[in-house]
């Protein structure tokens, strides 16, 4: 939607951040992978040559669009009530975004030149439309008579650093993986306070009260209800591509621990020593579950149990498994005032982006914006696509 591209460059750099947080993975052997997800880690984003390679494909004149190797820097791209963005302005901007991605991309990935010219095209579009939103933005402010500053924009990301567990340290190291400069980020952190400064205009800091809330609440009921759970710590000996033998003796060491632990043996402390599921043996082997999360005996063994019992052997694809169980929760309803807060969070949001996407039309609906002749027969070349050819079917 055009009226979200605001919005949208500010959530391109805060997507930079995605995955940064670290968080605890619930889950030992999910059923429809072939190992344990508990050992399974995502691939790092690479930032060695064969990305690098990516970043220069990005950036190579061969996969710029005609418009960028022609036309002159200076030249403007669109006219915003009275106000020049300049095509170098577009093109600037483009080529950070384009190298961002790249950057992002893992070690490998090849792009074809028609898809790349086809992704900077794309991205000129988009950038064209910040830029616009941008002006329209500062606009709007100066004629309310608002000023948003650097040093506002510094605590919006020191804010966002401490909400996510980074320090401002480990995200500028982000930043910098990502390819973009921390002047970068800190000035879509502005554009953030100064849509935050417009949105307090229109709905104030508070958009929606508790007694909202409560009501949605009650009329939605059903998106309450919280499924039965399981909380069991595991140990794991893996069998995958193990020989017959070699799993006799893996099971007879299982048994020599599963004795142990019948025994009174703290149940944590042989899961940190004998576990083979680095995903959950340095925190004694525990998850904490819904059903259906886990491969089925897994499941029906940890369920099956009573608090504080210590199943047989448990065999699965991955291996052979010793289960405690320590806490179980039936399924229910969660009160108002466990989901209070994040309900209110989730309804203000949602009212802060109809608000948002209302006054953005206000202001592109009031503004005389006038693209170039070039840059206008790009926007309709990418707005305005032909529909798809069906695949044809196997015979």
């Amino acid at each position: 939607m055009r009226y979200l591209t605001a919005f949208s460059a500010v959530l391109f750099v805060l997507g930079i951040f995605a995955g940064c947080k670290e968080k605890q993975d619930t889950t030992p052997a999910p059923a429809a992978s072939s190992t344990p997800q508990a050992i399974q880690s995502a691939e790092p984003q690479s930032a060695d040559p064969a990305v690098q390679t990516l970043v220069d494909q990005a950036s190579d004149p061969a996969a710029q669009t005609l418009i960028e190797q022609t036309a002159d820097p200076q030249a403007v791209a669109v006219i915003v009530n009275g106000q020049k963005i300049l095509e170098s302005q577009i093109a600037e901007e483009v080529d950070k975004r384009m190298q961002a991605r790249m950057k992002m991309m893992r070690e490998g990935m090849e792009i074809p030149q028609e898809r790349l010219m086809e992704l900077r095209k794309q991205t000129r579009v988009q950038v064209g439309e910040m830029l616009v939103d941008k002006a329209l933005i500062d606009m709007a402010l100066k004629e309310k008579n608002i000023t948003v500053t650097l040093e506002q924009a510094d605590e919006s990301m020191k804010k966002f650093a401490e909400e996510n567990g980074m320090t401002l340290e480990q995200m500028a190291e982000q930043i910098s993986r990502s390819g973009m400069t921390r002047d970068d980020v800190r000035q879509q952190f502005l554009t953030r306070e100064k849509i935050e400064a417009l949105l307090r205009l229109q709905i104030g800091d508070n958009p929606v009260t508790e007694a909202e809330a409560k009501a949605f609440y009650e009329e939605n009921s059903e998106q309450f209800s919280k499924p039965e759970m399981v909380t069991a710590s595991h140990i794991l000996l893996m069998t995958q591509g193990k020989t017959d033998e070699e799993k006799d003796e893996i099971r007879k060491k299982a048994e020599g621990i599963l004795e142990r632990a019948q025994a009174g043996e703290d149940f944590a402390a042989l899961a940190k020593e004998f576990s083979e599921d680095p995903g959950s043996k340095d925190r004694g082997g525990e998850y904490t579950f819904p059903r259906g999360q886990m491969v089925k005996p897994f499941e029906d063994a940890a369920f099956g149990l009573e608090d504080g019992q210590i199943s047989p052997i448990v065999e699965t694809q991955f291996g052979y498994h010793i289960i405690k169980r320590s806490h179980y929760k039936e399924a229910g309803m969660q009160s108002f005032d466990e989901v209070k807060e994040q309900l209110i969070n989730q309804l203000s949001n949602q009212k802060r982006s109809q608000a948002w996407q209302a006054f953005q039309k206000q202001m592109h609906d009031s503004a005389k914006i006038e693209w170039s002749a070039s840059e206008q027969a790009l926007r309709e070349t990418m707005m305005v696509r032909p529909p798809m050819t069906p695949r044809p079917e196997h015979p």
